[in-house]
């Protein structure tokens, strides 16, 4: 490896071989993905081109086609460690792709998995300002934000995160304060007296946040809420047949109410019910569940929340806007509860 400093100014491919003693090609190969690079030089290249500050040309790659406004046009909707099919994030992303209509711009989807270390284990369409700004959620954590603030993207998040997660940053989310007192009180004017809540992870700040909202709702509405009718999962998608099995086989069940917000883990929840009831019976217990779309129903009887992942979205699209078309990333960062 060459031992001189090379200035972060107009850094070429040929630049980042040369400071690393390789071929333009190997550079070439490895920031592209290609399986014959292996994985211990494909990391010394992308640190190296990091420390460089080495960007791909995009008139090269005549993926930029940037008008006389100097934008791209593009928007990326980023989503970290989870899929796109998951329907909490499929409503969002039909909010997205509505707001982006209105306004003409492209939408990009974009996956990370979350163990992304440096801004050259990103995509190209995200590390290569391909980009306006991008409209970010998922499992998202520190180290990953921590890649992605080097980018100097526009970005606004969506949904409830830590201050940690947080910082500096554009975020709308949904209130959910309102939306645990919604679900108790639904379940208070059903006449049910004893509420349980499921969630898959409880560690997850806005799952714990959602624990805290119910049990002060629980007070205000005069209803029971114990400490150990709260369950919850393993993890992010590990589901509620595991955890609640034993609880179903009991003879009498604790609770009159499950509150469960996540309609995919509810469809579970509803399941277990079934088998504890009997197929010819309805079930004593209603379930709470917070649903993406309207036709989206459980097989027994249940009490639902029209979520407004949607209209996060929208809003989220509209602010980003906003901050791209004002030049306003100068001001204090803002946090919207919808």
């Amino acid at each position: 490896m060459k031992s001189e400093t090379i200035s972060s100014s107009n850094i070429s491919m040929k630049d980042v071989a040369e400071h690393l003693g390789v071929s333009k090609a190997t550079v070439s190969r490895a920031l592209s993905g290609k399986s014959e690079i292996s994985t211990s030089m494909k990391k010394k290249i992308r640190q190296a081109c990091e420390e460089l500050g080495y960007r791909l040309n995009p008139s090269i790659q005549d993926l930029v086609l940037k008008g006389r406004s100097g934008k791209t046009k593009n928007i990326g909707f980023v989503l970290v460690d989870r899929d796109f099919s998951d329907p909490a994030y499929a409503s969002m992303m039909d909010g997205i792709a509505e707001g982006i209509r209105k306004i003409h711009y492209n939408l990009v989807l974009v996956k990370l998995s979350g163990k992304e270390e440096n801004i050259y284990d990103l995509p190209p369409m995200l590390r290569d300002g391909r980009l306006d700004g991008i409209l970010l959620t998922g499992q998202l954590t520190v180290p990953v934000m921590k890649v992605l603030k080097k980018l100097h993207i526009e970005t606004v998040i969506l949904g409830t995160y830590s201050p940690a997660i947080l910082k500096d940053m554009n975020n709308i989310q949904r209130n959910l304060e309102k939306q645990a007192y919604d679900a108790v009180e639904l379940a208070k004017n059903d006449g049910c007296k004893n509420i349980a809540l499921f969630e898959e992870s409880h560690e997850n700040f806005s799952k714990m946040q959602t624990y805290h909202y119910v049990k002060a709702a629980a007070v205000e509405y005069n209803v029971e809420f114990k400490e150990n009718n709260s369950y919850h999962g393993t993890g992010p998608y590990s589901g509620a047949i595991k955890a609640m099995k034993s609880i179903m086989n009991q003879k009498e069940l604790p609770f009159d109410c499950m509150i469960c917000l996540d309609f995919r883990t509810a469809g579970e929840l509803a399941a277990l019910l079934m088998g504890h009831f009997g197929l010819d019976s309805e079930p004593d217990v209603k379930i709470v569940v917070s649903r993406p779309y309207p036709h989206f129903t459980l097989p027994i009887p249940a009490l639902y929340l029209d979520e407004n992942s949607k209209e996060i979205a929208l809003a989220g699209v509209q602010f980003l806007i906003e901050r791209i078309s004002s030049k306003s990333n100068l001001n204090p960062s803002m946090q919207i509860k919808i």
